[in-house]
């Protein structure tokens, strides 16, 4: 039986060694998994696997867990009954910033009848005085946020925990779902949102990315009415697209061909891209995984959710990256406030 008690003794110490979770997005049940070993792959595995993509590049790292636990939420939701939240103490080592600004002023140059959209990276990063006891922390927070899909990988130096508000796919027999989600304002400003020429354009282009990449293998991509789509404080544009495939897909297949979506990296991709990795921000992070994909594939479920709203590590070293889209019109003060909304969103909650 799948109780409190057998969460409890699954998220021992060799769990935070090596692990990983991840919420399905059809049933909201979420996935753990503790041992094993991590490796590069290059086609969808027979055996359970999580799968963490590259942005820039269609290579993935694959883990094969010893041992996982599959619960409901409500499960989770007990045992987190029990717990306190802490602040913790931390320092700032660097702020990004300024590299964001030298890259938004470089792109509005760039602009022209094939580069419509791109997405820029800002990122802030800290120390803490308990390192291991902060990444326990984040763990219980990335579960405790309270609305999203949360999510964790970790092991070998190297993690990253969140709950992140966009599916990439879930797949269940040739039947494919996702949607476009870009545009984001202050939850009290949600009509405005729904309203904003700016938004509104690049909503549409993360509509139009999905449904060209998806045409060749579907003959009806169906595409929802937008909506808003509230996240905590803030709040989202929101498409519901499905289609029915052709064939099979193959996971790792379907997380290259819609990874990274025009919500996160741009439009058309292939311009996008490389921009994206001419800037000093790529520069400074040349291995990125904010704003890729993070699947699981199991005998019963397939499904990818994109890397957003985390808190990462390298060694002891954390991080809080966050974008927003930038088009032709876009001003450097608004971006950056979106930015800023977005950190601090996630500050604080975590810290």
């Amino acid at each position: 039986m799948k109780t409190r008690s057998s969460f409890c003794d699954f998220i021992n110490h060799k769990f935070f060694e090596q692990g990983a979770f991840l919420t399905n997005p059809e049933n909201q049940e979420i996935t753990f998994a503790r041992g094993g070993k991590t490796q590069k792959i290059i086609s969808t595995p027979e055996q359970t696997c999580f799968y963490l993509k590259d942005f820039y590049q269609d290579t993935f790292i694959g883990y094969f867990p010893e041992e996982t636990l599959t619960l409901p939420h409500s499960v989770v939701k007990e045992w987190l009954e029990e717990k306190t939240e802490i602040n913790l103490s931390f320092m700032s080592v660097e702020n990004e910033d300024k590299y964001y600004t030298e890259d938004f002023k470089k792109l509005k140059n760039s602009f022209g009848e094939e580069l419509k959209k791109v997405v820029l990276v800002s990122c802030e990063k800290f120390t803490l005085q308990d390192a291991s006891a902060a990444k326990r922390h984040f763990f219980t927070q990335a579960l405790n946020y309270g609305t999203g899909l949360p999510y964790g990988f970790w092991g070998n130096g190297y993690g990253i925990v969140g709950s992140s508000p966009e599916v990439l796919f879930s797949l269940e027999n040739l039947k494919l779902k996702t949607f476009a989600l870009a545009g984001t304002a202050p939850l009290q400003n949600g009509e405005q949102l729904l309203n904003s020429h700016k938004d509104r354009t690049e909503h549409n282009l993360v509509i139009t990315d999905i449904s060209e990449k998806l045409r060749p293998f579907s003959a009806d991509v169906k595409i929802d009415k937008t909506c808003l789509h509230p996240y905590r404080n803030i709040v989202h544009l929101k498409t519901n697209i499905e289609c029915q495939l052709k064939k099979p897909g193959n996971p790792l297949e379907l997380a290259a061909l819609l990874s990274p979506t025009a919500a996160l990296g741009g439009y058309p991709q292939s311009s996008a891209i490389n921009f994206l990795s001419q800037t000093q921000y790529a520069k400074r992070h040349p291995q990125r995984f904010f704003g890729s994909a993070m699947g699981l594939h199991t005998p019963d479920a397939n499904f990818a959710i994109v890397m957003i709203r985390n808190i990462q590590w390298h060694g002891d070293i954390f991080s809080i990256e966050s974008g927003g889209g930038v088009v032709p019109e876009s001003e450097l003060e608004s971006e950056m406030q979106e930015i800023h909304l977005k950190r601090e969103s996630i500050k604080g909650h975590y810290l």
